[in-house]
């Protein structure tokens, strides 16, 4: 059983780590953490891999974004209340009205795809800091390209790819992030590997 939650804010803040407890409100109440099982950014996509611990990792939210969680919630007992909070730590910080909201990466970044183990879809973000020829691409064990998620010239910004597996057979992966300038420099290069359970 799963429950949505949405925040917005008028100001800027980043979290790193977002838990939501049940509290009944009897008197011999029990306080439970709730699991987290997805974040998704308005703007930048899937941050679960950023707020499920309490680890330093950031998420900023600007005016006018909003992130999605979703927790797991137990059955509620019968003849039972409970009440919910969230709790957060991060960085609080005002932006000025003549800030300016636009989101441009600072640096390159290949996030790990979600969900992993995956069957037979999962999504991969990635972060460009400038225009660049972006590749995303999907290589087995024995170094062989099996698929190619994007291969094209890009603005800097926030970006999803997904893979859809289902013509290859389980097994381990690895997602290669290659980013080079228009004389063909190497910006950045990164992999992640992910895993495919049918």
């Amino acid at each position: 059983m799963g429950s949505d939650i949405t925040i917005s804010f008028n100001e800027s803040v980043a979290f790193d780590y977002a838990a939501l407890v049940a509290n009944p409100s009897e008197k011999t109440y029990m306080v439970k953490e709730l699991p987290l099982i997805d974040a998704y950014h308005s703007t930048t996509g899937k941050i679960t891999y950023s707020l499920e611990k309490n680890d330093g990792m950031t998420e900023e939210l600007y005016p006018g974004e909003s992130i999605k969680l979703n927790f797991g919630v137990p059955l509620q007992e019968a003849n039972k209340r409970r009440s919910f909070i969230i709790v957060t730590t991060g960085r609080y910080e005002r932006i000025e009205e003549s800030g300016s909201f636009d989101r441009i990466p600072k640096e390159f970044s290949l996030k790990p795809n979600y969900p992993n183990p995956f069957n037979p879809l999962t999504t991969v973000s990635y972060q460009i800091a400038k225009a660049s020829n972006v590749s995303l691409s999907i290589y087995n064990q024995l170094g062989q390209q099996v698929a190619s998620l994007t291969n094209e010239h890009q603005e800097a910004g926030y970006y999803e790819g997904i893979w859809n597996a289902t013509n290859v057979p389980s097994g381990i992966y690895y997602l290669r992030l290659l980013v080079t300038d228009d004389g063909g420099r190497q910006l950045y290069l990164n992999s992640e590997k992910i895993v495919l359970m049918k």
